[in-house]
């Protein structure tokens, strides 16, 4: 009753689907193409079987897997509501392996197992490596070998075709062809435990180090002043952002009051490689609530950077993560020091020119006006641009000029900018 009192957005599924396989079960429905539909519910779990649509003459079936597509009554319900499904009362049932062909780009359906290294199958809409590992990512899987059968050439390659743990020749042949682009298919891949890859060092659960007090990583935990590390992140940043960007497991984030600063400021620590990421988020006691979001939103952009870091094994903690060097010296940090127009010349100071735009923002280095540009379109994207607060520098050097507010993120969010984002830390948003 809830339901029908309001009107459903295009595309909106509303339904309670059971756990057993061939139970029908009612749908209410915003309207749209039979492939949207499937698309839906498969985002859920549910590969659509059989689908009832009450029209002007009565009602109308459809049998996706018992019956062969060219039985007459799928021809005929193919026909009338390929294009348009109308809105209103479904009845469908779901056979029992949702369809990667159904579901959007980028969208997986997978339980991932507990376990490390054990090999599941999901389905994938579709996207480039990135996507399809940074997806993973999100989902809490740093995903090491990935195989499937190619749809177009129906070729099986080997379980470790492509390793994310052997970034060498083996991999080659997988990158010319799929990095780019994984076809919409059934995948099978597994994770591995970033613990493991740390050699000699032990990887430090936080419990663990709590209890080690300030004996070890004195200068990491004690400056918290012993401040447990929660998952307690603002909630915009849990509804919008972690469905969205990767980052490395286990980021949790500490906060403390800090009476020196009037404003909000934060810092990723990535570079100790024997404990996860964490962010340290300090405040003053009159703090602004927009400058909270803006503020964790900027830190785990930067350890977005972090998880490209681990991606590509750079493991070693004397690497100089902290010095922007894996950034600076990456493809994707390159395309993006070519596209800002940065300069370093015999200083580490990294140069703008004069009429450079992003000399205006927080364009201290590539890494940093990465990271700020990720949380701009971020905010931009959640609707919060018209509240966006940030600190301006002359010329990417530290020379503080007068706070600005409510900039249009047009200026500095242009499409090669997003492209850029969108390319190599943001995901593409999908339906539930």
């Amino acid at each position: 009753e809830a339901v029908a009192a309001r009107v459903l957005e295009p595309t909106e599924v509303v339904a309670e689907i059971p756990e057993g396989y061939g139970t029908l079960f009612q749908i209410q429905w915003g309207g749209g193409s039979l492939s949207q539909l499937r698309g839906r519910l498969a985002g859920r779990g549910c590969a659509l079987n059989t689908l009832w649509v009450y029209g002007e003459d009565g009602w109308h079936g459809y049998n996706r897997f018992d019956l062969p597509q060219e039985f007459p009554l799928n021809q005929q319900f193919i026909e009338q509501y390929e294009q348009d499904v109308p809105a209103g009362t479904l009845y469908a049932t779901c056979a029992d392996q949702p369809v990667a062909q159904d579901l959007q780009p980028t969208q997986i359906v997978a339980d991932i197992p507990e376990e490390y290294d054990t090999m599941f199958e999901l389905q994938w809409g579709g996207g480039s490596l990135y996507q399809l590992k940074g997806r993973l990512a999100t989902m809490g899987c740093m995903v090491n070998n990935i195989s499937f059968t190619d749809p177009e050439t129906n070729t099986q390659y080997a379980y470790n075709q492509y390793t994310t743990r052997s970034i060498g020749p083996t991999n080659q042949q997988f990158l010319q062809r799929y990095e780019q682009l994984i076809p919409a298919n059934t995948l099978y891949a597994d994770c591995y435990d970033v613990c493991e890859l740390r050699e000699d060092k032990k990887c430090i659960l936080w419990e663990e180090m709590r209890e080690l007090g300030d004996l070890n990583y004195a200068d990491i935990v004690y400056p918290t002043g012993g401040l447990p590390c929660t998952a307690d992140f603002h909630p915009k940043v849990m509804s919008n952002v972690f469905n969205v960007l990767p980052v490395a497991p286990d980021l949790c984030i500490i906060r403390r009051e800090d009476y020196n600063h009037r404003r909000y400021w934060g810092q990723a620590i990535t570079q100790d490689q024997s404990i996860p990421p964490f962010i340290l988020i300090f405040r003053h006691p009159n703090h602004i609530e927009v400058e909270l979001l803006h503020t964790e939103i900027h830190e785990i952009c930067h350890i977005n950077q972090y998880w490209h870091w681990l991606q590509q094994l750079k493991l070693d903690s004397q690497a100089g993560y902290n010095s922007d060097g894996y950034f600076n010296d990456s493809p994707q940090g390159q395309e993006f020091i070519d596209l800002i127009e940065f300069k370093q010349f015999d200083s580490p100071d990294w140069k703008l020119p004069i009429d450079n735009v992003y000399r205006n923002i927080y364009s201290l280095s590539p890494l940093e006006l990465a990271a700020e540009l990720c949380s701009m379109h971020l905010l931009d994207r959640m609707g919060e641009q018209g509240t966006y607060d940030y600190q301006t520098y002359s010329d990417g050097r530290h020379v503080m000029l007068p706070e600005k507010r409510d900039f249009d993120a047009g200026k500095y969010l242009t499409p090669e900018i997003v492209e850029w984002l969108e390319t190599y830390m943001i995901l593409p948003e999908i339906a539930d």
